[in-house]
């Protein structure tokens, strides 16, 4: 099971901090600092559903350079800041932000519900259902409406997640 995920619209000043950060250490108390403020306006939790969301716009699999541009760019295929293995933490650019909310938009419930089903449940870790496909579709609308606001505001976006306990 996967940990929580979560997208921050960061500032340019935010952003400026997190590239200016020497080492994962630094990354990782950079982004503490962020997420302790959790302006809640600009940060949405897709709980454990980043990982389905994510299957569902690339190729089935987890993998940051997995899918095509611009769709692999909403979870975990922006650029890569840490560099161990206890989280990942991905960056998206303003002007992908707008390509990432563009493609989003388009998405149909119907479309995302045929891809779901057809991801490999022996890969993913767990069985497939309807229950899990609404749970991972009510966080992708969370998640589209997120990035059109991102995107309206020029605002870079940082995913993150905690591997630690990700199994």
């Amino acid at each position: 099971m996967s940990t929580t995920g979560v997208h921050f619209a960061l500032s340019l000043a935010q952003a400026e901090e997190l590239f200016g950060a020497k080492d994962d250490e630094a990354l990782l108390e950079c982004l503490e600092q962020i997420e302790e403020k959790w302006d809640e306006g600009w940060l949405v939790s897709t709980d454990q559903a980043w990982d389905p969301i994510h299957r569902c716009l690339t190729d089935g699999m987890l993998g940051s350079e997995n899918g095509t541009y611009p769709d692999k760019m909403t979870v975990i295929g922006g650029r890569q800041l840490y560099t161990g293995d206890d989280y990942l933490i991905a960056y998206v650019a303003p002007k992908e932000v707008e390509d990432v909310a563009a493609s989003l938009a388009g998405k149909t419930k119907q479309a995302l519900h045929d891809i779901y089903f057809k991801i490999d449940p022996d890969d993913y870790g767990e069985s497939l259902s309807e229950a899990g496909f609404n749970s991972m579709w009510g966080h992708f609308e969370i998640l589209r409406t997120f990035f059109a606001k991102a995107a309206g505001a020029k605002r870079p976006v940082v995913f993150t997640v905690d591997l630690i306990d990700f199994a």
